[in-house]
């Protein structure tokens, strides 16, 4: 689980930032979630993964935001959006997003989930069908029972560059890179086949064929679970399933297909 976090944050400094064209904290259930948007047109919501932040989609907001108006979320205890709350969970994460779709009166709105925000976007579908007109999940998983084996380890341990980054990345500092970190801290998830079944939102499952963290037969799972899916395994890559070598080509793909839906 150690190379988990420079996996993580290996995207991250491709293209030159694209300037938002507004920015806010918002009010989403019992938290407060930092925001950005750009561009104007059709919505599409990026939500990030694990220890990272909107700056995530950097690189692609050029592309995405042409016709479309982007919503990117600092996530619960990420960035700008503060610490997590000790009743933190996956649902209630996923609940607060709910909460910034209908606050931003985007529904039904297409959205992009990396890892974690994959997992969302896999409960919002669930418990909130009406809020996600299509979905593209990276890297996802619908099981985890949260602990990782005790999820003993700690930020300090990875590579000073990129303990820089995350201090860089996450203001409050050690106190909040602490509380994502902290092995209490519940990431349960838990959709049943039959959970999965019942959802009718179109989706597009996408793993790297070399990914370790999520694994390719989940990706599988989830398409063969889900009543509207399509799959795209990347050869060579990994959980983050793109680089400078294909970030055009996803953007490209992942129009394609809230285009089509």
């Amino acid at each position: 689980m150690r190379f988990i976090l420079p996996i993580l944050l290996t995207i991250t400094n491709l293209a030159m930032a694209q300037t938002p064209t507004r920015t806010g904290m918002i009010k989403a259930g019992d938290a407060e979630l930092y925001y950005e948007e750009y561009g104007e047109g059709v919505p599409l919501l990026l939500l990030h993964g694990w220890t990272q932040t909107s700056s995530f989609w950097q690189p692609f907001l050029e592309e995405l935001s042409a016709n479309h108006k982007v919503y990117v979320l600092d996530l619960h205890g990420h960035g700008k959006s503060g610490i997590l709350e000790d009743d933190f969970s996956i649902q209630r994460a996923a609940a607060d997003v709910a909460d910034f779709i209908r606050s931003k009166d985007l529904a039904p709105t297409a959205a992009v989930g990396m890892s974690f925000g994959a997992i969302l976007l896999l409960e919002i579908a669930s418990a909130n069908p009406d809020l996600l007109q299509s979905m593209v999940l990276i890297g996802a998983v619908y099981e985890f029972n949260g602990a990782d084996g005790g999820r003993q380890y700690s930020w300090k341990e990875f590579p000073e560059d990129f303990q820089r980054k995350l201090l860089a990345d996450h203001p409050e500092g050690p106190p909040q890179l602490d509380k994502l970190f902290a092995s209490d801290t519940d990431y349960q998830v838990h959709l049943s086949p039959d959970d999965l079944q019942a959802i009718r939102i179109p989706a597009l499952v996408i793993a790297g064929e070399n990914d370790v963290i999520a694994g390719t037969t989940t990706a599988e799972e989830l398409d063969s679970m889900l009543s509207d899916s399509r799959l795209w395994l990347i050869e060579g890559k990994g959980h983050i399933p793109f680089d400078d070598s294909n970030t055009e080509e996803f953007s490209r793909r992942v129009l394609r297909f809230i285009r089509s839906e």
